[in-house]
């Protein structure tokens, strides 16, 4: 919840990078509550850092160990890490943990749609050969 509430800047934390406002693409990379999330409802009683919650973030179903065994072993998120002339964005490791970094570094980048609550499948039944059709 707190990685959750710092990008949307809604924490208690003072921030650089200024309010957020509402996004209005529906493409991106993933946030990095977005991969924290993947646990479930379960994520939200999480204490502590992701360091220490790496084995557990990790059964998530967006680390990139359990959907894609050709994916890069890190993966950057939108998030980026708040300041003033820093060049870091926060990754997903293949321990499971969040991690920042320079944005120079090739790391696996996996695009991901950000829906409505009102979208619905139409079809399709997600398998690559069949992919989900949304309406």
């Amino acid at each position: 919840s707190q990685i959750y509430l710092h990008e949307m800047n809604r924490s208690s934390k003072t921030s650089s990078i200024g309010e957020w406002t509402t996004p209005t693409a529906k493409i991106g990379l993933m946030y990095a509550s977005d991969y924290t999330l993947s646990l479930g409802s379960s994520a939200l009683a999480i204490t502590g850092g992701t360091y220490t919650n790496r084995s557990t973030l990790k059964t998530g179903w967006m680390h990139q160990s359990n959907n894609d065994t050709t994916s890069s072993i890190y993966e950057w998120t939108l998030s980026r890490i708040g300041g003033s002339g820093t060049f870091n964005a926060w990754g997903v490791g293949s321990g499971g943990n969040v991690f920042n970094d320079y944005v120079n570094f090739t790391y696996g980048a996996r695009p991901v749609f950000h829906l409505t609550s009102d979208a619905r499948i139409n079809g399709g039944n997600g398998e690559y050969t069949n992919p989900y059709i949304l309406e």
